[in-house]
């Protein structure tokens, strides 16, 4: 429409007709470029359309914005919209020592062979996302290269693989840590589960290759003991017993990642919050400190993924690791936090 004619009988007749069509329409009201102009724009608004455009086509005025609507009307390519699902998507990142059945659990979990496997320990050197749908949720998967102990890297390229491991742990939300049923828990991998620990993510404790272990109705339970007191600064994560390749129980690790997830973005009120933390209060006291009483006002929730609280005290100091493993313990017999970190600081009190 133009802006220095003002509205005209065939704008009313054009617009009568557009309004017939079921297509998305934008409407433009060129050679606005003035203020003397603008002033006619009102005449536009008797059409009963809710929003113009004002441009100037001959000095480039207010086609961005014109630009920006029209676009977003724009189908989207596959490629976009998977974009879109995978920055949505929870990252799951599969994390082990090589030859774990890493990528073998990635192709089971995607349904079809989306990574190369082998035998031979390090195949894959980088890592890779795949985004994949389970009862119409969406998930992203990340293979990584197995992670091995720093005497045994031999080559840059294995050295740039292990480095690319962790920082995929950094960027995920849930680790999913395979152990080799057959061989059991290594120091290895503890180092990884402490890496897990320390940067904050929730963490699925997977046991692979169950198919291969001989075993009766005690063995699981005696495995988990055994991961339990090697694992015991992680003793919160689930352990589930899979076999990557045969598939068993394999169907059971997206529920899991649901539930860890859930937990992972946990918030507590604070007024729940301070009742539970009474009761840690009266039931066990902090020691004194310098003869003088260590004091504990309240505690307050300051973010999720992971959970992390502070506490405010006189003397935070003073506070033993000991005590504020304490706290944590019966903060998780109270609220859970199944499978994810739980972070706690102290800050005095003004």
């Amino acid at each position: 429409m133009d802006g220095r004619e003002g509205l005209s009988p065939i704008d009313e007749e054009i617009t009568v007709y557009l309004r017939k069509i079921e297509k998305p329409v934008i409407y433009a009201v060129n050679k606005i470029d003035s203020l003397k102009r603008e002033a006619l724009l009102p005449e536009f608004y008797s059409l009963g359309v809710e929003r113009f455009f004002p441009v100037s086509a001959e000095h480039g005025l207010g086609i961005g914005d014109l630009l920006d609507e029209a676009c977003g009307y724009i189908p989207k390519t596959e490629k976009e919209v998977e974009e879109e699902a995978a920055m949505a998507a929870p990252k799951v990142a599969i994390v082990g020592r090589p030859n774990v059945g890493k990528s073998t659990l990635v192709n089971t979990l995607f349904g079809k062979e989306r990574m190369i496997t082998s035998e031979t320990p390090g195949t894959t050197r980088d890592s890779i996302d795949a985004l994949v749908r389970y009862n119409k949720k969406d998930y992203l998967l990340i293979d990584t290269a197995g992670i091995r102990k720093k005497a045994k890297i031999a080559e840059d390229l294995e050295w740039y693989s292990t480095l690319r491991s962790f920082r995929s742990i950094d960027r995920c939300d849930i680790a999913i840590l395979i152990i080799d049923g057959f061989e059991g828990i290594t120091d290895q991998d503890l180092k990884i589960a402490g890496y897990i620990r320390d940067a904050g993510k929730g963490c699925i404790v997977a046991v692979n290759k169950w198919d291969k272990v001989e075993k009766d109705t005690k063995t699981a339970d005696l495995y988990t003991k055994a991961i339990n007191k090697k694992l015991h600064f992680m003793n919160y994560a689930p352990i589930i017993y899979i076999s990557a390749q045969t598939k068993q129980r394999v169907a059971k690790i997206y529920p899991l990642i649901d539930e860890v997830l859930s937990e992972y973005s946990k918030r507590i009120t604070t007024g729940d919050l301070n009742r539970v933390f009474e009761s840690i209060k009266i039931s066990h006291s902090h020691p004194m400190y310098r003869g003088r009483e260590v004091k504990f006002f309240y505690i307050t929730q300051v973010s999720i993924r992971p959970p992390a609280f502070v506490i405010f005290c006189n003397y935070p100091e003073a506070v033993s690791e000991d005590y504020r493993r304490y706290i944590e313990n019966r903060l998780r017999e109270a609220f859970v936090f199944k499978g994810t970190t739980i972070k706690i600081f102290l800050r005095k009190k003004r």
